[in-house]
């Protein structure tokens, strides 16, 4: 049985998640898209929403949305996550795809065989730039990079912390998929004890979740680093204490 902490309405559970199919994630975009080996607490939280909250698919965007990140539709969900980190330091993205287009023939190409520009061009390029004798029409989309679910002949694992309400307590096992076409195959389980410390999201907690200029400041001292992404959503607080986590700043992201 899961030995959790809580302070006064908040529980913890640590998991610790599986990988089983190949993950991309945009941690860095433009033309090629890669993977950070932490996936960011957004993509986390939409995932547990989506399977065990019933949050809300939004298959469109419009106005200010598509030009900045929106996470507003995330207060509804009665729970809080940390940044999902891999257990072992030297887990690396080395899983690549590409994605490439035909505007004369409407073909679309994705591969992750680095041979597929030979078969289609007679030249190892990793973006065929001809097809069926013609070189119009062919311009490459995106090169993904990612993690694979299979390293040294093990499956890569993550931990991740999650703070709930009593009453909204989450099942002992999760299964997710999180990612780019929610690629990423994840099984996770309940560990006996929560996780002493935990890595932060800094969008979440000043754009969601509105924590003031003095709480970030006093999260910076509790926090054992601070890591700055390409992107906002992907700067974070590593190696925060969990236990002053839910005495201070938890309880008013719950209650947002």
């Amino acid at each position: 049985m899961s030995t959790d902490t809580h302070y006064d309405s908040v529980q913890a559970h640590t998991y610790e998640a599986t990988l089983y199919g190949p993950l991309f994630y945009a941690s860095e975009e433009g033309s090629v898209i890669r993977t950070d080996p932490t996936i960011a607490a957004t993509a986390l939280t939409h995932a547990i929403g989506y399977n065990y909250y019933d949050l809300t698919k939004r298959y469109l965007l419009t106005n200010q949305e598509t030009v900045e990140p929106s996470y507003d539709h995330l207060l509804s969900l009665p729970f809080v996550v940390s940044e999902m980190t891999p257990v072992s330091d030297q887990l690396e993205a080395n899983e690549r795809t590409f994605r490439t287009v035909s505007y004369a023939t409407e073909r679309t190409v994705v591969s992750s065989d680095t041979n597929v520009g030979e078969f289609l061009t007679g030249a190892k390029s990793p973006v065929p730039r001809s097809f069926e004798g013609s070189n119009a029409g062919w311009h490459k989309v995106r090169e993904y990079v990612g993690i694979s679910p299979d390293t040294d002949g093990s499956e890569p694992t993550f931990r991740f912390t999650m703070w709930t309400p009593q009453d909204s307590e989450p099942p002992e096992s999760l299964g997710l998929r999180v990612g780019i076409k929610r690629t990423g195959e994840l099984r996770a389980e309940r560990t006996e004890t929560a996780a002493e410390s935990v890595s932060l999201n800094q969008f979440l907690l000043q754009s969601v979740y509105d924590l003031s200029e003095e709480q970030i400041s006093d999260l910076l001292r509790h926090a054992d680093s601070y890591e700055r992404g390409t992107d906002v959503r992907t700067c974070r607080f590593r190696g925060v204490d969990r236990q002053w986590a839910e005495e201070t700043i938890v309880p008013q992201m719950l209650a947002a």
